[in-house]
């Protein structure tokens, strides 16, 4: 049985982002469009790849050292993060997955109470910063922009790389012994729920084919005995995400693809000309936060996305408070 994700102030504050606007005052250009679902699908993918992790470590009875949450994110940003050299659109990629966490944390106002430090999930702001640190870490000379724009302090910076070079060495010899032979394996299958219906990020997303990309990337590394699912599902009022261990599957809510595409439509159209200049002085930024121009967190340090641990699989929850 899952905790609720948020109390009732919060499902309110973030109603308006759970539901399609009906018609946007003013609407998104086919450019702007085009950039927020790629946003979307990029943070799609990422928790797709962060509860694929807690299925791992589950399934194959991974050793963890430290918290899992954190284990299942650098698994998410190793695969994420393209060799160094990699192709302007897998850099967009996983900066759009990090900057997701900057805009969750824009919405939130009030600062962390006990229950968010308590948390198994590290605060947003965290977690954005620790994901920055890790690109960084992958090519320092590649986004040295991008972190300069975004403010880690060279203190910071200096042990980037060797973070970078721990998390995907651990992750690497972690699941060496379980590389499939002769090809992919079918490890990972993922469905999609006919009952999702008119949720249009959601069906951006399926036609960008973002989660059929996660499963071929997993189903490369890593062979298991029995498959598991990745199904994307209408869950009512849940904004969550979660591995469950009992029935060996995953679930991944519309709900939670609608949230990150309302919000970054939200994001653009209230930057309007703003975001176009940005775009101008950045290197492929986007609208948002950015490409290697970036951007902090804009707002408190509310917390918390993620996914659930295998032994207790509350899922992705959010604090989001008004700004």
């Amino acid at each position: 049985m899952r905790r609720p994700l948020v109390n009732l102030a919060s499902a309110l504050l973030m109603a308006p982002f759970l539901v399609a606007p009906s018609a946007p005052a003013v609407a998104l250009t086919s450019d702007q469009q085009q950039e927020a679902i790629n946003f979307t699908a990029a943070n799609a993918a990422f928790f797709a790849y962060h509860e694929a992790a807690h299925a791992l470590i589950a399934t194959l009875n991974l050793p963890v050292i430290g918290r899992e949450e954190d284990a299942a994110d650098m698994l998410a940003a190793s695969i994420m993060i393209p060799a160094e050299g990699g192709d302007d659109t897998r850099d967009q990629k996983i900066m759009d997955a990090i900057d997701g966490f900057a805009l969750v944390d824009g919405l939130a106002g009030e600062s962390p109470g006990e229950e968010d430090y308590m948390d198994e999930h590290g605060l947003d702001a965290q977690r954005y910063y620790q994901l920055a640190c890790l690109l960084y870490g992958s090519d320092p000379d590649g986004f040295a922009e991008y972190a300069e724009a975004i403010g880690l302090t060279e203190d910071r910076l200096s042990s980037c790389p060797d973070e970078y070079k721990r998390a995907t060495q651990s992750w690497q010899r972690l699941l060496a012994p379980y590389q499939p032979k002769g090809g992919a394996s079918n490890a990972f299958n993922l469905a999609w729920d006919p009952q999702v219906r008119g949720q249009r990020w959601t069906q951006a997303v399926k036609q960008a084919r973002a989660l059929d990309q996660v499963v071929a990337d997993l189903n490369s590394r890593v062979f298991l005995p029995k498959p598991i699912t990745m199904t994307v599902t209408a869950c009512g009022d849940e904004v969550n995400a979660w591995w469950d261990p009992e029935s060996q599957s995953i679930t991944i809510c519309a709900e939670l693809i609608e949230l990150f595409g309302n919000a970054v439509e939200e994001d653009i159209l209230a930057q309007g000309d703003d975001a176009n200049d940005s775009r101008d002085d950045t290197s492929g930024s986007t609208g948002k936060m950015g490409s290697k121009g970036g951007a902090a967190p804009s707002g408190g340090t509310g917390k918390k996305i993620g996914g659930k641990s295998a032994s207790d699989p509350d899922g992705v929850t959010f604090t989001v408070e008004k700004k």
